[in-house]
């Protein structure tokens, strides 16, 4: 990617709104592109609630970037002097300072959510209809992927193991037991969404239905079977925080899954 971007004299920005403390092939998600964005939503891997950070190593890029984040300011001119149209994005001290605690542990985390992750795909392999989406074999020392941070780790259920049990059902025995799974931070397919059904773009209908592209698209008639299919019956994911636990945890986790399928005859009722 890099390499037909310089070709080509464009920007590459990496989106790494997950990857806190992921690498690839060696080398850190956010040092790749010319720039790079993580997110610290109250969800993610690194948290203050709301905010994020841009990174880059290009000092040009790295003052418009804080100008864009600080009304059009830029470093070194009198205050009230603007250089373009900007807005106010501005983290507090506060945030900053929760966020350089988590910071600390970061490294730690990760590894033990890698560890536990692992220990739990094991178990799973003596439980039929429950499978991880993930290949460890694709990531380690040496591998495509050499650090994974982890975010939501996410399943396939597999209705037939269950004597048809609606996925849904399952979430909800296995809820009842105490374990925090569920769909994943992903809503239905992309193209349900009103700002696509909708057409609601603005005046010019850019960027998606820009009339420079030069030909139409009907986000109303798009229909993905595969898309459909495991969002509404297969889609599982537990979230990052469960796997901070011990491997005790991760047995609880196993335990209650074994449970639910032991006792399948019951969810019928």
């Amino acid at each position: 990617i890099m390499e037909i971007a310089d070709k080509h004299d464009l920007i590459v920005i990496e989106d790494c709104a997950h990857a806190h403390g992921s690498e690839y092939k060696g080398r850190r998600c956010g040092s790749l592109g010319h720039l790079s964005a993580f997110s610290f939503q109250q969800g993610k891997v690194m948290t203050c609630g709301e905010g994020g950070i841009v990174l880059t190593s290009d000092d040009e890029l790295a003052e418009k970037a804080y100008s864009f984040m600080h009304i059009g300011r830029i470093p070194g001119r009198p205050f009230y002097e603007f250089h373009r149209v900007a807005s106010n994005l501005r983290m507090t001290e506060w945030q900053g300072a929760v966020l350089l605690c988590q910071l600390e542990r970061l490294d730690e985390q990760v590894e033990r959510r890698e560890q536990n992750t692992r220990y739990l795909a094991e178990g799973l392999k003596e439980i039929p209809g429950v499978e991880p989406l993930v290949d460890f074999d694709m990531w380690g020392e040496g591998k495509f992927c050499t650090r994974w941070s982890f975010y939501y780790w996410n399943f396939r259920y597999k209705q037939e193991e269950f004597d048809g049990i609606p996925r849904d059902r399952f979430i909800e025995a296995l809820r009842a037991e105490g374990v925090p799974i569920g769909i994943g931070a992903h809503g239905e397919p992309i193209y349900h969404n009103p700002l696509f059904q909708k057409m609601n773009f603005g005046r010019t209908g850019c960027p998606i239905k820009c009339p420079l592209y030069g030909r139409e698209i009907d986000y109303s008639k798009i229909y993905c079977p595969e898309a459909e299919r495991i969002y509404r019956e297969e889609a599982l994911s537990i979230p990052h925080a469960a796997f901070l636990g011990e491997k005790e945890d991760m047995d609880l986790i196993l335990d209650a899954i074994r449970k639910v399928r032991d006792n399948v005859d019951e969810l019928h009722e």
